[in-house]
């Protein structure tokens, strides 16, 4: 992603590793990892370049799905700590 997209998508820092001390860790890193996917996939989308673009709309669930099945809700959803 950053030699395709360059210094917009290098200058989105990745969320720290913790070890794993619970629920409550958890949570926190899941809500670190999504904003740096939706920071990480707005800057995508605002290249040309990138397949999932929209220039006229903002970039919605629909369209990440179609691009790739890794959008779509499954089974690593299911549990306490999953993304559903």
């Amino acid at each position: 992603m950053r030699r395709l997209y360059g210094p917009k998508v290098a200058a989105i820092p990745f969320p720290g590793r913790t070890l794993w001390a619970g629920e409550a860790v958890c949570r926190a890193r899941r809500a670190a990892l999504e904003l740096w996917l939706r920071r990480l996939l707005a800057a995508a989308a605002a290249d040309p370049r990138c397949p999932f673009r929209q220039p006229d709309r903002p970039l919605t669930r629909d369209a990440l799905v179609s691009f790739s099945p890794f959008f779509r809700k499954g089974v690593f959803e299911s549990g306490k700590c999953g993304t559903g």
